[in-house]
């Protein structure tokens, strides 16, 4: 387990080569939950403000790389129902949240087709990230979140250039996560995570 850790981080980390093209900010909207798990814990969607920075660089015609690294929650909620001990009836409905923050390291080879000032592209590449701050949760004593997170991130998106130096674009990605979101002696859950993501790029060259 060690050594697929260590490689995924190792192919993860942003490597800024000579021939880097353009550097990046991203913002936009993460999306995650726990999924569906058999005790049904946290399965609601949790909607949270994400940051990157990043470069693409070994660009070409129809490929090139992108690597970025930044900051996201993840997590899910739950809706829970109030007991009136009064009345001995359920009243109001509230929601409970777990999120957990990480930094978030990617890479991922990227296909494009060129459009006049613009292009598409499909990527696909690993990620990792990394728990910052405590691992234990606040309404389920018995669950801990893992340190190290690894899988493969899938994604869509569009780039405009606006200038030769500067491009603004979308991204859509998917997180397929390959070990545990959190666990405890007896289970173990796991996080399904979406990013939109907004891009402002300025080429070096």
């Amino acid at each position: 387990m060690r050594k697929i850790i260590f490689l995924f981080a190792f192919f993860t980390v942003p490597v800024y080569p000579i021939y880097s093209q353009m550097i990046k900010i991203e913002n936009g909207i993460v999306i995650s939950s726990m999924g569906h798990n058999k005790l049904n814990l946290f399965e609601k969607n949790i909607y949270t403000y994400s940051i990157a920075a990043g470069i693409d660089y070994f660009e070409h015609k129809y490929v090139y790389l992108s690597s970025k690294i930044g900051y996201l929650k993840k997590g899910g909620k739950n809706e829970v129902f109030l007991v009136s001990e009064i009345i001995d009836e359920l009243t109001n409905k509230i929601s409970i949240f777990e999120n957990w923050n990480f930094i978030d390291v990617n890479t991922t080879c990227r296909l494009k087709y060129p459009l006049n000032n613009s292009h598409i592209y499909i990527g696909f590449g690993p990620f990792t990230d990394f728990l910052i701050g405590s691992n234990n949760t606040h309404y389920l004593e018995s669950y801990k979140a893992n340190k190290i997170l690894f899988g493969i991130c899938s994604e869509l998106g569009f780039n405009r250039y606006l200038t030769d130096k500067m491009m603004l674009g979308v991204n859509i990605s998917h997180q397929t996560l390959l070990n545990n979101f959190v666990h405890s002696n007896n289970s173990k859950i796991k996080n399904k995570t979406f990013y939109f993501m907004f891009t402002f790029g300025y080429s070096l060259y």
